[in-house]
């Protein structure tokens, strides 16, 4: 019995719809996976009222046996008064997640800082406006919101300050 013209286009459209999906074979995610993140910042003051900073981030992943996701910026800390500053950034990323997509993406950021004495700690609230420019996922706007506590110390006569931090999203 003839198929007629619908019904071989109706199998080339199920062939066409299914093949891909078929041949292709997909890598399930692992379901656990030891990471290393390894982040390192330096500000370099350029004068009283301004800070150079570069940033890098290495994520070791794949039960800590290879990179998966490398990140640099370099940006700007105006420090408006003792209480605010101004951080316009740039951020480039490139990462390779566990289904082997190589992905990357560049970020510019414009961020304000307030910062709240709280005794011999510093309270601080930081707020970005960031634009993403990512590949092969959607290019996306971004709002994030930080606090971080900082407590100032001396090794020898070099000054230093730790601070712990957290970002919700």
């Amino acid at each position: 019995m003839p198929l007629g013209l619908f019904g071989l286009i109706f199998i080339v459209i199920l062939a066409c719809a299914a093949g891909p999906r078929c041949a292709r074979s997909q890598t399930p995610a692992p379901k656990a996976d030891t990471q290393n993140w390894n982040d390192i910042q330096l500000a370099i003051p350029l004068n009283k009222k301004v800070d150079f900073t570069v940033q890098g981030t290495l994520r070791i992943g794949d039960n800590v046996s290879r990179p998966v996701d490398e990140r640099w910026g370099v940006g700007w800390v105006f420090k408006v008064n003792k209480y605010l500053s101004l951080n316009p950034f740039y951020f480039h990323r490139e990462a390779r997640p566990p289904r082997g997509r190589q992905e990357y993406e560049d970020r510019l950021t414009l961020g304000a800082a307030v910062r709240f004495p709280l005794g011999k700690f510093t309270l601080t609230q930081r707020n970005w406006f960031e634009r993403r420019w990512r590949a092969p996922q959607v290019d996306a706007w971004r709002y994030r919101n930080a606090v971080l506590l900082e407590h100032p110390f001396k090794i020898g006569k070099k000054k230093f300050t730790f601070g712990v931090g957290d970002e919700v999203f």
